[in-house]
């Protein structure tokens, strides 16, 4: 019977991890040989940095065995048994909902859909640089991919067919000068930050 764990990989700031894009050397650098390696039923993964939140990777995996992490560069910081789908069965993956009521089965929903997300992420992975660093698939349609990568047009479509709105965040002009930030964050990142508040403007960016 499978049995599903959690991975804690916490990232240096040596090369190549040295750059913003630090999360997607680690996807390449971690994710590709742990997946090419290992072959996992399901997994997903999730980056984090912030405000006294060092940056660092966690990953959730359904597997027959445990992985063996000692062919990576970089040892976990956490290997352990993880309930996955009791994780993703709370409040905020089901609502007041009288048809579907079954917590499980909603969490295994959302495991099978973040699943799909991280393999989908990972195969964006083109190459190495001669600098060494991991590069983005770059795509030429900047009709419906206006930042360069393709993934904009799943998100498009996703947030399309369930009507999910993008919630904005506009950070106060001078919070916002004070941290050298953009003032337009998402909720996420503004909470991260410390510039989310209860008078904070939330906008909804409807698809």
């Amino acid at each position: 019977m499978p049995v599903q764990h959690h991975l804690r990989f916490d990232i240096p700031d040596d090369k190549p991890y040295d750059r913003p894009d630090w999360y997607f050397q680690a996807y390449g650098n971690l994710l590709l040989p742990f997946v090419a390696n290992h072959s996992p039923l399901r997994f997903w993964f999730s980056r984090y940095q912030g405000a006294g939140v060092p940056k660092h990777l966690l990953v959730r995996y359904e597997s027959d065995t445990m992985f063996d992490p000692t062919t990576l560069d970089i040892q976990p910081s956490e290997h352990t048994e993880f309930d996955i789908h009791a994780d993703l069965s709370g409040t905020r993956f089901l609502g007041t909902n009288q048809r579907q009521t079954d917590a499980p089965d909603r969490g295994s929903k959302i495991f099978d859909f973040l699943h799909t997300a991280s393999v989908l992420t990972l195969d964006q992975i083109s190459h190495r640089d001669q600098g060494g660093y991991w590069v983005w698939e770059e795509n030429p349609d900047r009709g419906n991919n206006h930042s360069g990568k393709t993934l904009e047009i799943v998100h498009h479509l996703f947030c399309n067919l369930s009507a999910v709105p993008t919630a904005v965040v506009v950070v106060d002009s001078v919070q916002a000068n004070q941290k050298q930030i953009n003032q337009i964050q998402s909720p996420l990142y503004a909470k991260n930050l410390g510039v989310l508040n209860p008078n904070s403007l939330v906008v909804p960016v409807q698809y």
